[in-house]
């Protein structure tokens, strides 16, 4: 069950980027997310688009597709991020166990609709936070340390 929705200035607010090559899941996960009160800093269909997004306004969290536009390797996207401070979460529909796991929070299994997205976000804002996670959605398993508190 998704909890009530962040609103502008609320402090469960998270600052996100989309790094999602398919141009309409891209959308509905903004609108989702807008919904929710979370602030979406960018997008990303490769590398180069992602880190240019992430250059602009450095998000809390980056949800990250494996495959990319142009070849492109979410993982890399994953990597450059990380040094960057910034968490990921894998969205994709190819989540093998522990592929990336020093890289992201965690991986999201495709199809997502709009409650498990928002459970997904909010499991990886407490992770941010040090704070107990909520029930961890239908799809979504957690990297390392993660896992043992989700």
């Amino acid at each position: 069950m998704s909890e009530a929705p962040a609103r502008a200035g609320d402090a469960r607010a998270l600052k996100v980027l989309i790094v999602e090559d398919e141009f309409f899941l891209a959308l509905e996960m903004e609108m989702w997310l807008l919904d929710a009160g979370h602030q979406v800093v960018g997008h990303g269909v490769n590398t180069r688009t992602a880190l240019a997004a992430a250059a602009e306004d450095l998000p809390d969290l980056a949800l990250v597709d494996l495959r990319l536009q142009e070849g492109a390797s979410g993982l890399e996207v994953a990597a450059s991020l990380k040094e960057r401070g910034v968490t990921c979460l894998f969205v994709t529909s190819t989540c093998a166990a522990e592929v990336g796991g020093d890289l992201a929070l965690g991986c999201l299994h495709k199809p997502i609709d709009n409650a498990v997205l928002l459970d997904a976000v909010a499991v990886a804002r407490a992770a941010l936070r040090g704070e107990p996670a909520p029930r961890t959605p239908y799809g979504m398993h957690l990297y390392g340390a993660c896992a043992a508190t989700g």
